[in-house]
């Protein structure tokens, strides 16, 4: 192995939140992670109140892939703890996890909302924005989340600090949560938003938030049909550029929808027609979300009763739903998303073209085809190929809290199975001294990009594989060059395969990795000794 590419330098450089993040891994009981494009088209769902739908059989018959879960906030009794409804906590919940468990054994997957309209929410109980985020982090924890709502409308916010609080806590998950998906809601108006949204907007530009997308609730204040729907999301479209300073195409991809269907309780009324003109708008303009409140209103009436149960309007069962169904399918990405469970292992040199001419498009079907891969190589500890290097960064030996050398790893691609177990942090969101990392000389390829896959060894002993999740961040280079994004991996639940981890720029002469340490190496007060599998991570460039 070339002296040079092993002698990786540590890398201090503060973290960027806005890179691009991936979250990966697969089990029956926590699910894949959609694409962006279902999280955007899932219609809020109640799932403790207003006789709650078989989110399942919905998914059967419309095809709808993901549900917001409505609605978490603080306890009506005082405190700074998650309850749904503001009257069931979080903690001692059993009905919302068996609903969660059930739409991902159906192939789906959830968001869960917090805030809403009315109530009282966390970020004007809990006294910091910190304190905001852990009491939100639990949520996440318990239910495995990759997407989360901020429902943030009035009323129930008595004061700025409110606001703040919910903001900073958002940007906190995200940099806590690699690939976390966020979308923001706010109240609608004629002029897009009001003063408390535009306030809004203000506040998150001011603190660095960017989520995933802004949607607004154009409904309850006078709305007739879909036109003045239309025109308050072209009224949206422009604060956005304004607040932000972003061009009309960024503006559309970070702006969203979330209407009410059937009749609202200010007695407008939004037909399958009506919200059919919107989903047309939102796919020609390529907004980010189609979503409405809720899918316990999805079918008609047997009489005149309460909104909360039933649409108002004649319909049949699923008509919404069918609508944010289309949404998801149309704005999917081509790209299939390949599971932990069956992601493949990465390709043998034999496989790798030995051309460097790049086609982008067939001359005889004019389809665009994969450009060849142009390098290929897989790092790690008991690898021997030359443009490759690993570097352990605090390195130490002891069995229970020092590094130690395992088998068990990949073999193959010049890999002979050796991997390395790195002690963890002992807090969840600090590391510590040590970190891993893996080095490659991607020449000839200079630019373009690379396919990072990472093997999680096959064992069952949290000391030796532990990472639940375990952090990583891509660099330029050396890793003196900048950061290009960041991924986490639950090795727990990936042990025995290769976990993709989705493709970054190269921007140099190649790319490098770091293993971060943080993690939670104790249960109670019972040290685990808990390890972070460092194995082989193989890089596919074109």
């Amino acid at each position: 192995m070339a002296t040079a590419l092993v002698a990786v330098v540590e890398h201090e450089g503060a973290r960027n939140p806005s890179a691009p993040n991936v979250t990966l891994g697969n089990r029956s009981d926590i699910g894949a992670r959609l694409p962006d494009s279902w999280y955007g088209a899932a219609p809020y769902a109640m799932p403790l109140r207003s006789d709650p739908p078989d989110l399942p059989r919905l998914m059967a018959a419309t095809g709808q892939q993901s549900f917001t879960l409505a609605v978490v906030r603080a306890p009506d009794d005082g405190g700074c703890r998650p309850a749904w409804d503001g009257d069931k906590p979080v903690a001692a919940d059993t009905t919302v996890g068996k609903v969660i468990t059930a739409v991902r054994a159906a192939g789906g997957d959830v968001s869960v909302s917090f805030g809403g309209y009315g109530g009282t929410k966390l970020g004007q109980v809990c006294g910091s924005a910190q304190a905001t985020a852990d009491a939100y982090q639990q949520v996440i924890d318990r239910y495995r989340l990759k997407a989360v709502d901020f429902d943030l409308e009035p009323p129930g916010y008595g004061s700025p600090d409110a606001v703040a609080n919910e903001l900073a806590a958002a940007r906190i998950l995200q940099e806590h949560n690699p690939g976390l998906y966020v979308s923001v809601t706010t109240a609608g108006s004629a002029a897009g938003t009001g003063p408390f949204g535009q306030q809004m907007l203000n506040q998150a530009k001011r603190v660095g938030f960017a989520p995933n997308n802004y949607a607004i609730t154009p409904f309850g204040g006078g709305f007739v049909g879909s036109g003045s729907q239309i025109s308050a999301l072209e009224a949206f479209h422009g604060i956005l550029m304004n607040t932000f300073g972003w061009d009309s195409a960024t503006a559309y991809a970070r702006e969203g929808f979330a209407g009410i269907n059937g009749t609202s309780d200010a007695g407008e009324v939004f037909t399958q027609a009506d919200f059919q003109a919107v989903l047309d708008y939102a796919i020609g303009h390529k907004l980010s979300r189609y979503t409405f409140f809720t899918v316990n209103r999805d079918r008609p009436c047997a009489s005149p009763t309460d909104n909360g149960v039933c649409s108002n309007i004649p319909q049949r069962p699923g008509d919404f739903t069918t609508l944010t169904t289309r949404f998801g399918n149309a704005t999917a990405p081509t790209a299939s998303v390949t599971s932990a469970a069956t992601a493949p292992p990465p390709p043998t040199a034999a496989m790798i073209p030995t051309t460097t001419t790049t086609t982008t498009r067939s001359t005889t079907t004019g389809v665009a085809v994969a450009p060849p891969v142009r390098y290929f190589a897989v790092a790690g500890p008991g690898c021997s190929n030359n443009s490759t290097g690993i570097r352990p960064v605090g390195y130490y030996t002891d069995r229970n809290t020092g590094w130690v050398t395992n088998t068990g790893g990949f073999v193959g691609s010049g890999c002979d199975g050796h991997y390395l177990s790195v002690p963890m942090s002992g807090d969840r969101y600090r590391d510590d001294e040590n970190s891993m990392w893996w080095y490659f000389d991607t020449r000839p390829v200079l630019g373009g990009s690379c396919r990072v896959s990472v093997y999680v060894p096959d064992d069952g002993d949290i000391q030796n594989v532990g990472g639940h999740p375990t952090f990583y961040t891509v660099y330029s280079n050396d890793g003196s060059s900048g950061q290009t994004g960041q991924f986490t991996i639950d090795q727990v639940y990936n042990r025995g395969n290769w976990v993709d981890a989705g493709s970054f720029p190269v921007n140099g002469r190649g790319i490098s990795i770091e293993l971060h340490t943080r993690g939670q190496d104790w249960v109670g007060d019972q040290r685990t000794n808990a390890h972070h599998a460092a194995a082989q991570i193989s890089a596919t460039c074109t």
